[in-house]
């Protein structure tokens, strides 16, 4: 692929990009500033790049967004994407627009939940405490609870805070960037899925995550 490959070209009138906070940036893991180009992606007119670092394999987008774009991205209409037609849903939506895609959500929690026992990593023995950072529709929290496991969301998102609280699902309601620190020796199992790439420091999130589990937990990137 070269820089021209268009990987995603979309108009979201949802979304607000401050212009001031597009910043390029190296690496988040080693700080390399030699990345690979995979494609480009346009958003309401603005050009970023899919890149990837030869060095650790880590993908993100070059320049970063920003926060607002973060915020305003994971509202209520990224979850209602179908309205503006089926080719945008297919491109950026999730929602779940048929029981049949709501069950395929979860019975994919549910073989993760399975993938964990089979790696020896369950409940039994006591109950056991999952942290998920931006479970996003907190499936794996459902699937997990049902297992036997207490588990704690930390979520950024007013819509998906929303849908935990609605759930009765037990969330941290703020942006990782803004926690100072999670308990310490807590935790028996942390889960990170689609989350690592969209911050602006993956080592710190790591280290606070380190700091949260127990001396004998996992740590599922």
């Amino acid at each position: 692929m070269n820089k021209k490959t268009i990987l995603l070209d979309v108009e979201l009138p949802w979304i607000e990009i401050n212009q001031q906070e597009i910043k390029p940036v190296n690496c988040l893991l080693c700080n390399s500033h030699y990345s690979k180009v995979i494609g480009s992606i346009v958003i309401n007119k603005n050009e970023f790049y899919l890149v990837n670092c030869e060095k650790d394999d880590l993908f993100w987008m070059n320049p970063q967004p920003g926060k607002t774009f973060l915020n305003t991205l994971y509202s209520a209409p990224y979850y209602e994407i179908d309205k503006y037609g089926p080719e945008m849903f297919l491109q950026v939506g999730t929602k779940k627009i048929k029981e049949a895609d709501k069950e395929r959500r979860v019975e994919n929690a549910r073989k993760q939940i399975q993938e964990w026992k089979d790696l020896g990593i369950s409940s039994i023995g006591g109950r056991k405490r999952l942290l998920e950072i931006g479970g996003k529709k907190s499936y794996i929290q459902e699937a997990a609870t049902l297992e036997g496991w207490e588990t704690t969301d930390i979520e950024a998102s007013s819509y998906n805070i929303k849908e935990c609280i609605r759930e009765k699902l037990n969330i941290i309601p703020k942006p990782l960037e803004e926690i100072t620190r999670i308990e310490s020796n807590y935790f028996d199992l942390a889960v990170i899925s689609d989350f690592i790439e969209h911050t602006q420091n993956p080592t710190r999130v790591i280290r606070m995550v380190k700091e949260a589990l127990k001396d004998n937990g996992y740590f599922i990137v």
